[in-house]
């Protein structure tokens, strides 16, 4: 039996493919199965996927899904002790699945395991494999939560250099591309979801990393493993370039990420640690509700869903506490900035 399940989860993905799976086949590490699942695609990702990965195990949805439905289905396929989760626009150096393994091995009481990811560049042409140019600026070097509970990327549009050299325990991992003990993902899940289903796509990574923490579990930043990610949307610095990239996301993304944060924070979120950090979590909701009075108007219709979906969060909430392991005090550690 494998080690480890390579679960890419896929949606009109033919573009990335072909560099995402070549980095697969170049892997040092090959005690893996690749478990794809895709979410109705339109255009050739299910042909390329049979032409240069024929061995792949393929799962099709008839519609789209999200991307947390579709890593729980290849998840729950999983029978292996470690499960890559993967998006086809990450390509991963030959050496990043054996330095991954390798640590998570040396860590047991670890559940997710990142990589550094720096920035590929590459075009997108519609119909053309995107050919990825590798550079030095970092995309994620492990998730880092403030005090107004806003994850970021640990050095996103930073040069690498000192700060990321060493291996470090972290709030979380980029979904783009993660390990995780499989047995870690059981302790947490809620009605077999690992991923929370309700999140469709978008910070459903930071909320299982807040999970994992709260059950005790760590998370790790691996800077011997690397890799490159092709990010449509790149966050900028100051308020002006975060606002400025914020107009660029498609507004069903804006709005899974209004309401996704709200979400994450009924679900995880402890009264002690609201109390000493309300300060920036009013600024924080009160220059939301500005922007959705202002310039987001249909970010109402989140509010709707979101209504919709707090009875069945405040379940899961009773849930987590039941199994959360570490106090209030020790979380405040990941709450910075």
């Amino acid at each position: 039996m494998s080690r480890v399940t390579v679960v890419l989860p896929t949606w009109n993905s033919g573009n990335f493919l072909p560099a995402c799976l070549g980095a697969l086949r170049q892997q040092q590490f090959r005690d893996f199965v690749l478990q794809v699942v895709d979410n109705a695609s339109s255009d050739r990702t299910q042909p390329i996927i049979r032409e240069l990965y024929p061995e792949a195990r393929l799962l099709t949805n008839f519609k789209n899904v999200g991307f947390s439905r579709a890593a729980n289905q290849g998840i729950r396929l999983a029978r292996t002790e470690y499960v890559l989760v993967l998006t086809p626009d990450v390509t991963l150096t030959p050496d990043c699945l054996s330095e991954l393994v390798a640590f998570a091995d040396h860590h047991p009481d670890g559940a997710s395991f990142g990589p550094k990811l720096f920035r590929g560049e590459g075009q997108e042409i519609e119909g053309e494999p995107v050919s990825v140019e590798r550079g030095m600026i970092l995309d994620s070097a492990g998730l880092r939560i403030g005090r107004s509970r806003r994850a970021r990327n640990r050095g996103e549009g930073e040069p690498d250099g000192p700060a990321y050299q060493q291996p470090q325990a972290v709030f979380g991992c980029s979904g783009a591309c993660v390990l995780y003990r499989k047995s870690a993902l059981e302790a947490v899940a809620l009605d077999g979801q690992f991923f929370d289903e309700d999140f469709f796509a978008y910070k459903e990574d930071v909320d299982l990393a807040w999970r994992l923490q709260l059950a005790g579990f760590s998370a790790w930043f691996v800077p011997a493993a690397t890799g490159y990610h092709v990010r449509r949307f790149r966050a900028s610095r100051g308020w002006l370039g975060k606002l400025q990239t914020r107009r660029k996301l498609p507004r069903p993304l804006r709005a899974l990420s209004f309401k996704n944060q709200r979400l994450m924070l009924a679900k995880n979120e402890h009264w002690y640690n609201a109390r000493r950090d309300v300060l920036p979590l009013i600024a924080c909701e009160f220059f939301a509700l500005v922007s959705l009075v202002l310039a987001e108007p249909f970010l109402w219709r989140s509010l709707m869903t979101l209504r919709r979906q707090l009875p069945a969060a405040m379940q899961k909430r009773r849930r987590i506490q039941a199994f959360t392991r570490v106090s209030p005090q020790d979380m405040r550690k990941w709450f910075r900035r």
